[in-house]
């Protein structure tokens, strides 16, 4: 440490299955830090490309790596974190990667804060394009209960957790296929306070394999579930009106609410949500939606 005291020890797990294109670069990303107390853990699930030819070019300097089936990327994670003995615990998936100095940057803000989970900002690129920085902020759990509104911001590759608070939230849940992170992270904020670093230290790629771009129907169902898991931490008129703009969306997903919206446009599916809450058009937002429900496209006004 500058201040000539130890370095903290740091895991870093990287769960990997197929994404032999990326995963040199996320590995590389780990060990070219230097950093002088490092443990990095390598979980593939058995892939059938090249990345195991990757993973073993490097393996003398991996602490662990192995190539097994398991039960996704949950369970891969959950087996690095079991594994783990850092004072400090992240993983970066196979198709993301650090910055360099993120790990050294990451280790002097938890000498200054040794209980508190580390967030940094996150940036967003495709193979053809930079798509901006996502800057953390209002990470805490009743921001979080609401939808992604632009009123907070959480990026699961730009935080590092004290493994003392990861061994208080416990493992991902293995259910969970698509908002497993936000889970943990809502269990984490009840064991831990934050601090934000207010730089970048990951970059996370947006590509077609993403699971979250391909399934937004399901994705949005499984956050939504998650959310209301949570939803005994917040006070009641609160939680009712979650419940009401959580079916709100799901309506207007289907109702091509957004723009982005259009390949889940099916009027069968909204009434299907609508009867699950009938009493959400008597909101403003309920009504626009019912209009659009019950009247051809053609006749929608623009929003």
């Amino acid at each position: 440490m500058p201040d000539g005291s130890p370095w903290p020890r740091i895991t870093v797990v990287t769960p990997s299955y197929n994404q032999g294109q990326y995963i040199e670069e996320a590995i590389r990303s780990v060990l070219l830090q230097g950093y002088p107390n490092l443990q990095f853990i390598i979980m593939d699930g058995g892939s059938s490309d090249q990345t195991v030819d990757v993973i073993r070019r490097y393996e003398p300097w991996l602490s662990y790596w192995v190539s097994e089936r398991d039960r996704g990327q949950t369970h891969a994670i959950n087996k690095g974190f079991a594994m783990a003995d850092g004072d400090i615990v992240a993983w970066i998936n196979s198709d993301d990667y650090y910055f360099p100095d993120t790990l050294r940057e990451v280790a002097i803000a938890h000498a200054e804060n040794p209980s508190a989970i580390l967030l940094g900002d996150v940036e967003e690129f495709s193979d053809e394009a930079e798509l901006g920085v996502q800057r953390m902020h209002h990470v805490d759990v009743e921001h979080m209960l609401r939808p992604m509104d632009g009123s907070w911001m959480w990026h699961q590759p730009g935080t590092f957790v004290p493994k003392t608070v990861l061994d208080a939230a416990g493992p991902l849940d293995e259910s969970l296929h698509y908002a497993f992170d936000k889970d943990w992270m809502f269990r984490m904020l009840q064991a831990a306070p934050v601090e934000y670093m207010n730089r970048s230290l990951a970059r996370f790629r947006v590509h077609a394999g993403a699971k979250t771009q391909a399934d937004l129907d399901k994705t949005m169902r499984e956050i939504f579930r998650v959310n209301r898991r949570h939803l005994h931490l917040t006070d009641q008129a609160t939680a009712r009106s979650l419940l009401t703009t959580y079916q709100l969306r799901l309506v207007g997903l289907h109702l091509c609410a957004h723009s982005g919206y259009e390949p889940f446009f099916s009027r069968g599916s909204a009434f299907k949500e609508l009867l699950k809450s009938p009493g959400i058009i008597f909101s403003a937002a309920g009504l626009h939606l019912l209009y659009r429900l019950l009247m051809p496209r053609s006749l929608w006004r623009s929003d």
